[in-house]
């Protein structure tokens, strides 16, 4: 969810590059915002919030493979 502009490209890019489904939900909503704390959530299928920052992550291809349970 991107409760905010910010250039997400990368992060998209990266999940792209791994094969992992990424779809960016813009949110507009100041409540929805203050619940999760952050202007940019990346939250899995289960519901989980693997990640969140208030702009994109500078290494996204690690964020990605965090997600997605892969250690380097």
């Amino acid at each position: 969810m991107r409760f905010a502009d910010h250039d997400v490209t990368a992060l998209v890019e990266a999940a792209a590059e791994r094969g992992v489904p990424l779809d960016v939900v813009d949110v507009r909503d100041a409540r929805a915002r203050a619940l999760y704390e952050r202007d940019l959530v990346v939250v899995r299928p289960d519901q989980h919030v693997a990640w969140r920052g208030d702009t994109p992550p500078g290494d996204p291809l690690h964020v990605i493979d965090r997600i997605r349970g892969a250690h380097h």
